[in-house]
């Protein structure tokens, strides 16, 4: 019945507009967390911009550390895949 009530015509169901109010909060939120987040920023100066280049050169061996990590225990699943197949036949 609600609806019906919603609909212009009868008998024929309408999105409620609850749906694009939903859609008007989620992009308000998540643009007011960015303002936020970019209100709390500090400018950087020269000096520290070392310290920072040294986090990232560490963040990167730790990406490199993982991939490998990664790329073994797909050699091994392959391995086992093998072992498996040479079984069979």
């Amino acid at each position: 019945m609600t609806q019906e009530l919603l609909s212009k015509q009868p008998g024929r169901p309408t999105r409620p507009r609850s749906q694009a109010l939903h859609l008007a909060v989620m992009f308000e939120v998540g643009f007011g967390r960015l303002r936020r987040m970019m209100g709390g920023m500090q400018m950087v100066g020269m000096r520290e911009v070392g310290m920072v280049r040294s986090l990232l050169v560490s963040a990167g061996f730790m990406v490199l550390g993982r991939f490998f990590v990664m790329t073994r225990g797909l050699l091994v699943m392959f391995g086992c895949f093998l072992v498996m197949v040479c079984c069979l036949f």
